[in-house]
């Protein structure tokens, strides 16, 4: 009996999904390639692996089998994989990086034009994904760093965080907005407004609910605190900019519109607390020259943030910034 690891790889999409379409997908084949790679791959084992019916595909009995022993299989070729990845030069290697969204937004595009140029052959495939996704495929082994905000991070502890820096987080808001009005606005003020955000880490749902004298995260479902969840960084500048909703995100990521009077920051008797930024690993792990080049990159732009992020303080203190 021969297997091919592609037709592994196929099985296990399908059963992920439970669906051709969507495995195909996921996999980028054709669904007609993947439906006869697993035809052939149950002809080749003499057992049916999956029952097909209008509502969807489920393992058999015997598929069950297969995919778990399958499983552990795949788990064996991705270690080897890292294994000799780590022997050859970083020219010649690859690297999958996971990366927030917002952290995407101000970052990832410094480090990685910083590491084309130091290393001009290492491919390097970057996956924006929400927080969870991201650290099921850094356990998975589908990415081997992960470069993001860190508060869930550090809870969990099969996952290594290296701090790289951090910047003021900001609410802001449309030109004429009746928040302006209030003097200094505190966060009972602030939650009478739609909020748009994007998935909110812990510090900051605590001084939600603390500023705003709730009994916790389940006060703010309740209220519907963030009213929009948006992940997207110009779709909620495009938001606030056109409504009475407020918006919080990083302060580097609306200097263009602050500077232009699009937005203006909303001056919080208590400031949202800072956005920071790391790198998570899985804990233990040895990392592959390509993923040392990464985190060597990240340092040099992080110190750079930094020393932007104090310029800004700066500007935002002076006559005529938000703190007045």
């Amino acid at each position: 009996m021969t297997v091919d690891v592609r037709a592994i790889r196929h099985a296990q999409a399908v059963a992920k999904f439970g669906n051709f379409s969507r495995a195909a997908s996921d996999l980028g084949v054709a669904q007609p390639t993947l439906s006869r790679s697993i035809q052939a791959l149950e002809a080749s084992l003499g057992i049916q692996l999956f029952d097909r019916s209008p509502r969807g595909v489920l393992p058999t009995q015997a598929g069950t089998v297969f995919l778990s022993h399958s499983a552990r299989v795949l788990d064996v070729l991705t270690e080897l994989e890292l294994d000799i990845d780590r022997l050859r030069d970083v020219e010649e290697g690859s690297l999958d990086v996971g990366v927030g969204l917002h952290a995407g937004s101000n970052l990832l595009g410094p480090i990685l034009g910083r590491l084309a140029s130091v290393h001009p052959r290492l491919r390097v495939v970057a996956h924006p994904h929400p927080w969870q996704d991201n650290v099921e495929r850094l356990r998975a082994g589908e990415i081997e760093i992960l470069l993001g905000e860190p508060s869930h991070a550090r809870l969990e502890p099969d996952l290594e965080v290296e701090d790289l820096a951090h910047e003021p987080n900001v609410v802001v808001c449309r030109p004429g907005h009746p928040l302006l009005g209030v003097g200094i606005p505190d966060l009972a003020d602030l939650l009478r407004f739609p909020l748009v955000s994007p998935v909110l880490p812990r510090p900051v749902r605590r001084w939600l609910w603390e500023g705003a004298q709730l009994d916790g995260d389940e006060a703010l479902q309740r209220i519907g605190v963030p009213t929009i969840v948006c992940e997207h960084v110009e779709a909620l500048k495009q938001i606030v900019m056109a409504s009475d909703v407020v918006g919080l995100t990083s302060g580097s990521l609306i200097g263009a519109e602050y500077a232009a009077g699009q937005l203006e920051i909303v001056p919080l008797g208590t400031p949202p607390p800072r956005k920071d930024y790391a790198l998570i690993r899985r804990a233990e792990r040895s990392q592959s020259p390509a993923a040392e080049a990464f985190a060597a990159c990240a340092r040099v732009v992080a110190t750079e943030i930094m020393a932007a992020s104090l310029a800004d303080d700066a500007r935002l203190d002076e006559p005529g910034g938000a703190s007045e």
